[in-house]
């Protein structure tokens, strides 16, 4: 499942900051297979470990074997056929996912590109040959190897090989490429073709997912993609293996993509109850309220929400009392991660830890979830909320905590050995939280000049960059109760192609963001609070982070031998970044919020760590009898049943 995370990180890099992938940023696991791992399984793993696998899973063996037919979620007598539109209000410009420059349109991975292995919905993680028929991973752990299928080929016809595999890679690893994967991947040494259909991947040092991780990669035809500069040269042009052939493309107006006659893995297990429409087509509209009424109005078929008063207010009415349109919210088992106010330490004013713990007091969620989002919402007390992992209502750290912090002291805030992670001021008034904020500042040297606090030539003022109105409706109430004690912020909203700039270019004072986590946390993490991401155009470290005991602590995750070493390494990072104060935080859902035109199929089975735009686009299906009485129910202005 880590591999919906990357995807959805790849798919959303030139967005960053839109409230689309709330959640997100938030991929996502369960902890039943992790808890339950013993030490035979141990042994079981590093017995099987050098031979030829059909599919692997952390630190566990996997739940499907050898052989299935297809996965318990998916449905195997789906119908193919039909269109799916969906819409967004990302003005995409480009149809290249993996390049630092440009936005990204959706409807590409795993579309139009495929990797070499498929994560499993419904398993912590684990993941399943894809263009690769098998792996295995060497004894001593330093290399994994990939064996292709004989029949995977590109869309032009054209055989996948292991040298397509290596020059992915390199080409992932170049200056042209996002830096996510540079982090991503960063302990693998290079990649070999062994022969035409067999790649390795040796590594730097021992990593327990990077086998796994690795087999996420996109693989992209070399002898296309050769014939220019990946990161400018590809903006317009495609070529991938996957199922669909992009149809038709014009940049902040419309992608098309059409089932490929001739993809060749159309039979495979992992693909079975898969990519179920003939055509899907996402055509871009100016802004959120425009795009619900597109929705309303039957322009296309599927819609994610994420705003709490629409989902309200606005996703209602005669089709939904009808349903012509169904409403449903969808739990899911996903780790909640973190999203909040994030505030760039680039800033000398946010180089202030009080500072920024006073922000964080000064934010009034009761009120704006009571007034704001209609009580929806959960507050944020842990990065890892949600989730066994998080260090939220475990107390003070455990004494295998201490054995990573204690080292660290004097390195890290003094409250991490003394306070326990909740949210900040649950249940104060907005008085309470202003006296709170007032009294951290005061004690800081903070004074009032001017109606501005001010600490000797510095002003504590500063601008929250938004691209969307609805988050300026949130933030102007927490701006006004920030006014009433000297901090002097304002908004600056811009267009989302201008916001795309400012933000990989970590050129602002504030930005929304979201930080999607899972189960089994790794090398993303280098992304997203790393020192060598803090300086790096388009990394995830939008708060500029560079400090050396999170450095150290990151590096006990990614090598963490155990699931118990995971989850205390996890807790000890949880407590130093939430009491480092770099995030306002903001608040979470534990479900997913969708409607859809009653002419569709889902499967019976939902798994549990899914993504759900990701998951209605690859497994529902268009139905013809559905449709048909949808039609008529509106020509005759007659309800529907829900189902």
């Amino acid at each position: 499942m880590r591999g919906r995370l990357l995807r959805k990180i790849i798919k959303n890099y030139s967005i960053m900051g839109r409230l689309s992938f709330i959640t997100l940023t938030a991929f996502i696991f369960s902890t039943f297979f992790f808890n339950n791992f013993t030490s035979k399984a141990r042994a079981t793993v590093k017995k099987a470990s050098s031979k030829k696998v059909h599919g692997w899973a952390m630190r566990t063996q996997p739940k499907y074997k050898k052989g299935f037919k297809h996965f318990d979620w998916a449905n195997p007598n789906a119908p193919k056929g039909g269109t799916l539109k969906l819409a967004t209000t990302a003005p995409f410009d480009s149809i290249n996912p993996f390049a630092l420059k440009g936005m990204s349109a959706g409807l590409l991975t795993p579309f139009v590109f495929e990797s070499l292995t498929m994560s499993s919905l419904d398993e912590p993680m684990a993941s399943y040959g894809l263009l690769a028929e098998s792996m295995s991973l060497a004894k001593d752990g330093l290399s994994t190897t990939f064996y292709l299928r004989p029949n995977a080929k590109f869309s032009d016809g054209k055989p996948v090989t292991a040298d397509d595999v290596v020059f992915s890679f390199n080409t992932f690893m170049s200056e042209g490429a996002a830096p996510y994967f540079r982090w991503y991947w960063a302990d693998i040494k290079e990649a070999k073709a062994i022969n035409k259909k067999t790649v390795k991947f040796i590594f730097k040092r021992k990593n327990p997912e990077l086998h796994i991780i690795i087999g996420q990669m996109d693989v992209l035809p070399k002898h296309f993609y050769s014939k220019g500069k990946f990161g400018t040269d590809f903006a317009l042009k495609a070529l991938g293996s996957g199922p669909y052939l992009i149809k038709k493309f014009k940049a902040a107006k419309i992608i098309e993509i059409e089932r490929n006659p001739n993809y060749w893995g159309k039979n495979l297990n992992v693909n079975v109850g898969r990519f179920n429409y003939d055509k899907l087509v996402m055509k871009v509209f100016r802004d959120e309220a425009i795009l619900v009424e597109g929705f309303k109005a039957g322009e296309f078929d599927y819609h994610f929400e994420n705003n709490s008063k629409r989902w309200a207010v606005d996703i209602k009415g005669k089709k939904w009392d009808n349903n012509w349109i169904l409403k449903r919210f969808m739990a899911h088992k996903r780790t909640a991660g973190m999203q909040g106010y994030a505030l760039n330490l680039r800033r000398p004013v946010f180089q202030n830890k009080n500072v920024r713990m006073a922000l964080a007091y000064a934010f009034d969620f009761e009120w704006s979830n009571k007034t704001l989002f209609y009580n929806q919402y959960k507050q944020f007390g842990s990065y890892w909320d949600n989730s066994v992992l998080g260090a939220r209502g475990k107390g003070l750290p455990s004494a295998d905590e201490l054995k990573l912090l204690n080292p660290l002291k004097g390195k890290i805030p003094d409250e991490v050995f003394t306070q326990e992670l909740k949210p900040l001021g649950m249940g104060w008034s907005s008085r309470d939280r202003l006296r709170k904020a007032m009294q951290i500042l005061k004690k800081d040297g903070w004074q009032m000049k001017n109606g501005v606090l001010t600490k000797g030539k510095q002003k504590l003022e500063f601008k929250f960059l938004l691209n969307d109105k609805a988050f300026a409706r949130i933030t102007e109430p927490y701006i006004n109760n920030m006014k009433k004690i000297g901090i002097n912020a304002s908004i600056d909203l811009k267009d989302r192609s201008i916001y795309a700039k400012k933000a990989k270019g970590f050129n602002y004072d504030v930005i929304v963001s979201t930080f999607g986590q899972s189960e089994s946390p790794g090398n993303e993490q280098i992304s997203f609070w790393h020192s060598s991401s803090a300086d790096t155009e388009g990394s995830r470290n939008l708060m500029g982070i560079k400090n050396p005991a999170i450095d150290i602590l990151i590096d006990k995750i990614i090598t963490a031998p155990s699931r118990e070493d995971l989850v205390t390494a996890t807790r000890a990072l949880d407590r130093v970044l939430w009491f480092n104060y770099y995030i306002v935080p903001h608040w979470f859902i534990s479900g997913f919020r969708v409607t859809y035109w009653n002419q569709f199929g889902v499967p019976k089975k939902v798994p549990p760590y899914y993504w759900v735009s990701s998951w209605f686009q690859e497994y529902s299906w268009f139905d013809q009898k559905k449709a048909k009485e949808l039609t008529k129910a509106i020509k005759t202005n007659i309800a529907l049943s829900k189902n």
